[in-house]
């Protein structure tokens, strides 16, 4: 519970802002939605030009966030215990919403607050800046997605066509209680890939083909092994093993 505290949420957020402006990240990598829970983070991003960028900022941001965080708590040992899991979501609006919209209902969800009017009290999500056009050390770096730009000409006519769509979403996916267990339930689990089947058959196939590359290549890391796949331009096709 690292990040109960609201300063806490603050610092992971300052240092997210930081690495998006570093020299291996600048301006590859865009933050649509966030939230920020006691003991997780939820960012939903994109990025240019190959998935090291997306490696990169992640590494930088969990990284220094933790040498902080230890300084100012006068502790040691890791802060990010896990990988950060990175389903791919398709750019299509539909799928891009509904995620953006599970991201910032998470408060609602665990019942911290009880309405999106409360929602829009919580800095630590960004559903006031879509909502309100709220701006906050939050979310003074935030890009709006394609789809979001399209609700409306307006400002105003969009944060309006967002808080009726935010509703429909909750109405419709639920609205308290646990992942799984939710009332009126027809969840997303957001650790599958959110997509059409052309989408996710090549999704499949670039977990299968790293998967083989890692198989093979054991003394390399993560990121060498995404060079490589990318240098040889998926030049061997790998089966899927019906993944």
């Amino acid at each position: 519970m690292l990040l109960k505290h609201y300063e806490n949420k603050a610092l992971y957020s300052l240092y997210t802002q930081c690495a998006l402006r570093h020299k291996s990240v600048k301006r590859k990598v865009q933050i649509h939605a966030f939230c920020y829970m006691d003991n997780h983070v939820h960012l939903l991003c994109s990025y240019q030009n190959g998935v090291k960028h997306l490696s990169n900022f992640m590494r930088y941001a969990n990284g220094c966030f933790g040498l902080a965080l230890n300084q100012k708590l006068k502790r040691k040992g890791k802060v990010a215990i896990e990988r950060p899991h990175t389903p791919m979501v398709q750019d299509n609006g539909k799928h891009d919403m509904n995620v953006h919209m599970y991201i910032e209902a998470n408060p609602i969800r665990a019942e911290i607050v009880k309405t999106p009017m409360e929602l829009k009290k919580i800095k630590t999500s960004s559903y006031a800046f879509y909502a309100y056009g709220e701006i906050n050390e939050f979310t003074k770096n935030l890009t709006p997605p394609t789809w979001y730009i399209k609700l409306g000409r307006s400002p105003k006519a969009r944060q309006r066509k967002y808080r009726r769509l935010f509703v429909q979403y909750l109405d419709t996916n639920g609205w308290f209680g646990k992942k799984g267990n939710r009332r009126n339930t027809s969840t997303i689990d957001l650790l599958k890939d959110q997509g059409s089947r052309a989408f996710i058959l090549k999704r499949k196939l670039f977990v299968a083909t790293y998967n083989n590359y890692k198989k093979n290549n054991k003394n390399l890391s993560p990121k060498e092994i995404l060079e490589l796949i990318y240098r040889n331009r998926y030049s061997t096709r790998y089966k899927t093993n019906g993944a």
